[in-house]
């Protein structure tokens, strides 16, 4: 009986072993917290990133039948900037960097339930437009607005991407 349940026991003793090592060990010495001041964060914190932030100045507005709201528009394509961020560093990766600052301008039409029509790219300063064909594609499938009752919106928007940026937080940057 006992070499049929050698494993058994043996198991078992090594499980009690463990639970006693576990249960009688002395308790670690704990140091007594030390209270610090944590240094106020600044008012206005922003991440720099390669792609510049978009202001209520930078979109031009050609037809608004619909009747959007032009900030909650603004705030809707400000929360898209950075999916574009990592676009452009899948495109212009490593060694592919562009020497100058990348400006693209991109007509939309936003029709009446929400989706983004008719991309085209007005303008590009770049030698290559690597970047044109995946932003129309990218906007076209993964962007939707909020539907209205009628109409559409027609814009322009002008993306900027720095060649060169950093990647930490800047202090003291006033928004617009």
């Amino acid at each position: 009986m006992i070499r049929r349940n050698v494993s058994v026991i043996f198991f078992l003793g090594l499980f009690l072993g463990l639970l006693a090592i576990l249960f009688w060990k002395s308790s670690p010495q704990i140091a007594p917290l030390v209270k610090e001041t944590p240094e106020p964060a600044p008012s206005e914190v922003l991440f720099h990133g390669r792609l510049n932030l978009l202001t209520i100045s930078d979109l031009y507005v050609f037809e608004n039948t619909a009747e959007r709201d032009i900030e909650s528009l603004l705030l809707y394509l400000q929360g898209r900037l950075s999916s574009l961020h990592y676009l452009y560093e899948n495109i212009y990766s490593g060694r592919k960097r562009l020497k100058e600052d990348l400006l693209i301008g991109l007509w939309v039409e936003i029709d009446q339930d929400g989706f983004f029509k008719n991309v085209k790219v007005q303008f590009n300063n770049a030698e290559k437009n690597a970047l044109n064909k995946p932003l129309v594609h990218f906007v076209e499938k993964y962007w939707r607005y909020k539907k209205s009752n009628k109409g559409s919106t027609s814009l322009l928007i002008p993306f900027q991407w720095h060649a060169k940026y950093s990647r930490s937080l800047l202090n003291n940057v006033q928004l617009e």
